[in-house]
């Protein structure tokens, strides 16, 4: 078989490796594009639905809700164009991370993964080659663990402290 640095790097997105992945990046192999041609069983992945036909490596990291894995990708692999990027079936990394909270919303990684991409997508309004320092001054470096999400807000305890 041969050494596919592309599909090493897939590899390693699927796996959740951040490490990994930085160094295939450093490396030179490209995170941006088209990755995954084949389809996983039902219910696998994040969102519940399988992996899409077609679609990126942050596709890829979103439907296993990988953050760091997303983060490097966007940050230091340049995958910023491919938030805008559609798979198979039609729906961007932000499309997926919303099905995948829909199916799991009290999932911390999911909801995580949402949080990013829906400020990710927010933030390449600005210049798509500010997002990295962007990220930096909003989520802390790459290397940094994800912030815990906080909790929903729980309306019958404001009411309780008003009576």
């Amino acid at each position: 078989m041969l050494f596919s640095p592309q599909a090493e790097l897939r590899g390693a997105v699927q796996q959740g490796d951040a490490g990994l992945v930085l160094a295939y990046l450093t490396a030179g192999v490209s995170a941006t594009g088209g990755c995954c041609g084949s389809t996983a069983g039902a219910g696998a992945g994040a969102g519940g639905g399988g992996r899409r036909v077609g679609g990126t490596l942050l596709h890829l990291a979103t439907e296993h809700a990988h953050l760091p894995v997303l983060r490097r990708l966007v940050e230091q692999g340049g995958a910023v164009s491919d938030l805008a990027a559609v798979d198979g079936a039609g729906r961007t990394p932000l499309q997926v991370a919303e099905a995948a909270l829909a199916a799991q919303p009290s999932e911390p990684r999911v909801r995580a993964v949402h949080e990013y991409l829906s400020w990710a997508v927010t933030a390449t309004g600005t210049k798509l080659s500010s997002v990295a320092a962007l990220a930096v001054l909003r989520w802390g470096p790459v290397e940094a663990p994800p912030p815990a999400p906080t909790p929903p807000a729980d309306d019958d305890e404001g009411m309780c402290a008003l009576a």
